[in-house]
């Protein structure tokens, strides 16, 4: 399951005939190596082009899941929303067809895929769903680890899985299907960069500190690693806050590849 949703601005379904924002409809597809599949329409009622940017929201919102929305031109605000909802906007020339679009993809996912691509194949992760509830969905999934290389790999107690429980809205899939989990990469990078800049922080605001009161290099010494404890205690804090915390979505699951075959939406 090894691929990305990717969207196009399309009225046909064959072919990129639609500015962003004003585009009638969005054809969908999941799109792998060696696979192609149709998994949503959505359909907009009011397409006029009329400045109006509170119909953005609405209008992004229906391309969660998706890596990139290919249209025929997209104006900078859009394409600022949609950066910051991770969807990457491309701009294609008038009836560029579908199918060749896709073709590219797949060649790209084939031998090694580079920039947006990348990032979206490296935030979705394949998962095995444990349980399904009425408090949600619980999947399980493999990290990234170097326990395959180290000696100690059976003795260290370590796991190189994870376990979550996630919203079970849309998803019809049972106990023992795998799924794709889509993560938020740009959430977890503000994440990591905040927690690591408080400590540092904390050490710089110690050391002048020191300074301006006029104390030994010892006091110094001792008022940095002060302050950078105070930082590291302070990061572990702020990780905790849930603006913070990267929240993984089920973007798609076999017993319901077309969630919902067609939205009817209102561009308001």
């Amino acid at each position: 399951m090894n691929g990305v949703r990717i969207a196009f601005a399309s009225t046909d379904r064959s072919t990129v005939n639609q500015h962003f924002g004003s585009t009638e409809a969005f054809a969908i597809f999941e799109i792998g190596a060696d696979t192609c599949q149709l998994v949503e329409v959505t359909e907009f009622i009011d397409t006029s082009q009329d400045g109006n940017e509170n119909k953005l929201p609405a209008k992004i919102a229906t391309l969660a899941g998706c890596a990139a929305v290919y249209c025929l031109a997209v104006g900078a605000s859009a394409v600022k929303q949609l950066l910051a909802a991770g969807v990457q906007p491309i701009r294609v020339e008038e009836g560029r067809a579908i199918d060749s679009l896709v073709e590219e993809l797949q060649a790209e996912l084939a031998s090694g895929p580079a920039g947006w691509l990348a990032k979206a194949i490296k935030d979705r992760q394949p998962a095995d769903i444990l349980s399904v509830t009425d408090d949600g969905v619980t999947v399980r999934f493999e990290r990234a680890a170097a326990c395959g290389g180290c000696r100690a790999e059976k003795v260290c107690g370590t796991s190189n899985t994870t376990d979550l429980v996630l919203s079970g809205a849309g998803c019809a899939s049972r106990a023992g299907d795998e799924v794709v989990v889509e993560i938020d990469g740009g959430m977890a990078l503000r994440a990591l960069f905040v927690t690591h800049l408080l400590p540092v922080l904390g050490l710089l605001a110690g050391m002048a500190f020191a300074s301006l009161i006029q104390l030994t290099d010892a006091g110094i010494a001792g008022l940095s690693f002060a302050g950078l404890g105070l930082g590291l205690i302070a990061s572990r804090r702020v990780a905790r806050h849930p603006a913070l915390q990267p929240a993984p979505r089920i973007t798609s699951d076999p017993l319901n590849p077309t969630r919902a075959s067609l939205h009817q939406e209102s561009d308001t």
